[in-house]
């Protein structure tokens, strides 16, 4: 029946709730998947193991994905070297020093700008904005979640909005298909004033992190949040420290963003 397909994404969110672990509950969905399409008997159990062994690894058959899973362990291996090396206490110390995120809402503005200023890729904009606040977040005592709402929120919205990235290339490549009576570029900026939600939601973020009204979740303090003991333990060094790899992150992400939207944009032109 139809109404067993919503059963895949309904148990990762299950699990992902329950167990917090994101990998295991897309493996048991894929698993699911396979399983529903199978046999759906006891007997089918090992085919569909190994058909979502088989789904996993056709990732790899794709170059932009490899690309990305590539560059996603890099950032990763790079972002524990920031942490390790006591650039993040640093520079949140040198914040601090410097009089540029003194209190809450110097730091809830902190970040809500460093999120709109790095518009020329989304995830670019949650890494920076993360590494940067999360220990700003943390010494004056405020939630996680009203960190990840500030970075989410002006992430994406701020990309739609200023369309120099892969978001103005992705979606030339998409109007490139039409016929306009004016360029596809005048269409584009044209659109802009109109994209309300991201307008609205940008406003909203500022607001909140001025005024310091926050509600439900984002009330949470640090002290009700699990900061990991490595963190903890790592001391301030000095802020170059935190600069310099974080440089090297930005310009990657840069050139890999330039890569993938010179593909899509020969994509939508072929």
């Amino acid at each position: 029946m139809e109404w067993l397909s919503i059963l895949p994404p309904i148990l990762a969110i299950v699990i992902v709730l329950w167990k917090k672990e994101v990998i295991l509950a897309l493996f048991l969905a894929i698993f699911l998947s396979e399983w529903l399409l199978g046999q759906s008997t006891i007997l089918g159990t090992g085919t569909a193991w190994l058909g979502a062994l088989e789904r996993i690894a056709e990732v790899f058959s794709d170059i932009g994905n490899t690309r990305l899973l590539m560059f996603s362990l890099m950032v990763g291996a790079l972002l524990a070297f920031i942490q390790q090396s006591g650039g993040v206490s640093a520079l949140v110390k040198a914040l601090i020093d410097w009089g540029i995120a003194k209190n809450e809402r110097r730091s809830a503005l902190l970040a809500s700008a460093v999120g709109c200023a790095v518009f020329v890729e989304s995830n670019l904009s949650i890494l920076t904005s993360g590494i940067l606040s999360r220990g700003l977040f943390d010494k004056f005592g405020m939630s996680r979640a009203r960190l990840a709402y500030i970075i989410d929120s002006t992430a994406a919205p701020i990309s739609i909005l200023i369309l120099l990235n892969g978001w103005g290339a992705y979606i030339l490549a998409l109007l490139s298909n039409y016929e306009f009576n004016v360029s596809i570029i005048e269409v584009l900026w044209g659109s802009v004033p109109y994209n309300f939600y991201a307008v609205f939601t940008l406003l909203l973020v500022f607001y909140t992190s001025y005024t310091g009204k926050v509600y439900g979740p984002l009330k949470h303090s640090k002290n009700s949040e699990s900061v990991s003991d490595v963190e903890l333990e790592v001391g301030p060094s000095k802020p170059r420290y935190m600069l310099v790899p974080l440089g090297v992150l930005i310009f990657g992400m840069i050139g890999f963003m330039f890569i993938t939207g010179n593909g899509e944009i020969a994509a939508g032109s072929g």
